[in-house]
């Protein structure tokens, strides 16, 4: 899984990768 944040820490997206 991976996370995005913001320039200030906040969590703005996630995307699961699956096979």
């Amino acid at each position: 899984m991976k996370f995005t944040y913001d320039e200030n820490g906040y969590l703005i997206s996630q995307t699961i990768d699956a096979p």
